[in-house]
């Protein structure tokens, strides 16, 4: 057997053996790293000291870079943040999008996390918001009757849809002009080109063509929201009627024993409505939480989304019939 231990040269100099030298590489290697990485962790400790006990607060700049990372690419894929381990992971998602926090800033995830959290919370909540609104309002620019149902979205959803029905090819034409486009994060995107030149499944964005306008999430959660409030959209279509010229504020609390409670008054000198009842309040919406963290969602509507809406929305775009059904709109 050859003996181990270092190797001696003509010379008569030792020499280590290849694993000997591989081993101490690993060990220089494993201490630089963790060097490294007690520095990150103290300068993220002298960061978090400093600012115990005040509240910080991102300026607009910072607040928009956020916002636009969650419009354009985050809400894409997610539609509820319900705790703070979600709430971590979109942070994360922010961090790795805004690479100026990392160049410029130096900000670990950590520190971004730890500084950002509540303001990307926050953000996401009104982009969400904002989005269910504009879906109102194109709920409110169908004329036609009967009114839109449920059943009619979720035929649009599943890809359902005979053309050779007047009914059902007139809400699909609405479904894909008006409401889809209000459930994206931006108003850029499935713009009126996207529509006319591209499918709902087909189309993607300018900056990356890897990057499909219009998921099957924002699909999913348009529907979705029909669903929600559906109820409270028809109700306020029976006080329009009647107060059609007056402003509406509806409010979720019960103002009254009364339960349907509608009383005119005047907000910053302009006759409006003031709507206390619980139509005002959405299928899925938690009692009295609507401007909660986290949004005031139920278990059970983020089930609705998940389990079957989103299934729905997978199962249609698979269809072979969808291709030759979207192409027939383009």
């Amino acid at each position: 057997m050859a003996p181990s231990g270092p190797r001696r040269d003509s010379t008569g100099s030792k020499h280590s053996s290849p694993s000997v030298a591989s081993a101490s590489t690993k060990k220089s290697r494993s201490s630089s790293d963790a060097a490294s990485r007690i520095a990150e962790l103290e300068a993220e400790l002298a960061v978090i000291s400093a600012g115990k006990g005040q509240k910080f607060k991102p300026n607009t700049e910072e607040l928009v870079r956020v916002r636009d990372a969650i419009k354009v690419y985050i809400w894409r894929q997610v539609k509820f943040v319900t705790n703070h381990v979600q709430a971590k992971k979109v942070c994360k998602m922010v961090w790795k999008r805004i690479k100026d926090f990392r160049r410029e800033e130096h900000l670990t995830l950590k520190l971004f996390t730890y500084w950002y959290a509540e303001s990307v919370v926050s953000a996401f909540t009104q982009v969400r918001s904002y989005q269910m609104a504009q879906m109102e309002k194109a709920y409110q620019r169908f004329r036609d009757d009967p009114k839109l149902s449920l059943k009619e979205m979720e035929r649009c959803l599943k890809r359902e849809i005979n053309l050779e029905d007047a009914r059902q090819k007139l809400v699909f034409i609405w479904y894909w002009d008006n409401y889809l486009p209000k459930a994206t994060g931006s108003s850029k995107l499935f713009s009126p080109n996207h529509r006319r030149y591209a499918t709902i499944s087909e189309a993607v964005t300018a900056q990356d063509k890897d990057l499909k306008v219009m998921t099957p999430e924002h699909e999913a959660f348009a529907v979705l929201t029909f669903e929600k409030n559906l109820s409270r959209w028809q109700y306020y279509d029976t006080i329009c009627a009647k107060h059609g010229h007056l402003q509406f504020l509806p409010m979720k609390k019960k103002k009254t024993t009364d339960l349907d409670t509608v009383i005119e008054e005047l907000v910053n000198g302009k006759p409006s409505l003031h709507i206390y009842n619980d139509k005002c309040k959405g299928k899925y919406t938690i009692s009295d939480n609507g401007q909660s963290k986290y949004g005031g969602w139920t278990e059970a509507g983020m089930i609705q989304y998940t389990k079957q809406l989103l299934g729905f929305a997978k199962a249609g775009r698979a269809k072979p019939a969808t291709k030759v059904l979207e192409r027939s709109k383009s």
